[in-house]
């Protein structure tokens, strides 16, 4: 990633023998992540919408999809997940991707978890949200989709993920 890519015409890319004079941190670490692990290990990593969504990252996620990982879940989390603590306005996704490579089949097409957490237990200045229950002795719990996420995860995971890979 730290090298210039050249799109071509119809659309794809070709890495070229140019140093960028700056490289994307993000995608720096996303790559060595990914060259960290053997073919079929899997990682979840943190990142910025930007390198997902900018049209100057394309290159990026053609060759991430395209040549080095299996996507199996992008969970985009909400802004005030890092607001309060480092004063930043911005959004982010888990991807847990599934490193290519050896005999691991790689299937043609294929079912991707995608979720969106509206509220992760706490608003923009850091306080609290709380949703009301009753449950004998408790009568209220933090206010987040995270476990509901997970939850519908795991399941993707058994019914969905495991005939993705057994294809």
């Amino acid at each position: 990633m730290a090298y210039k890519w050249m799109k071509h015409g119809n659309g794809s890319y070709v890495i070229t023998s140019k140093l960028k004079t700056q490289a994307e941190q993000e995608c720096l670490f996303v790559e060595q992540c990914l060259n960290q692990l053997q073919p079929g290990e899997i990682v979840c990593i943190l990142v910025s919408n930007g390198i997902l969504s900018s049209s100057n990252q394309a290159h990026f996620r053609r060759w991430l999809l395209e040549d080095m990982a299996l996507l199996i879940a992008s969970i985009q989390l909400p802004t005030e997940n890092f607001q309060v603590e480092c004063g930043l306005v911005i959004i982010t996704s888990f991807l847990i991707l599934q490193r290519k490579g050896g005999d691991l089949p790689v299937p043609e097409d294929y079912s991707i978890f995608m979720a969106v957490a509206d509220k992760i237990g706490f608003d923009s200045r850091g306080h609290r949200l709380f949703r009301p229950i009753i449950n004998g002795q408790q009568t209220q719990e933090i206010d987040s989709d995270l476990p509901l996420i997970l939850e519908e995860f795991k399941k993707f995971i058994k019914e969905v993920w495991q005939n993705n890979v057994d294809k």
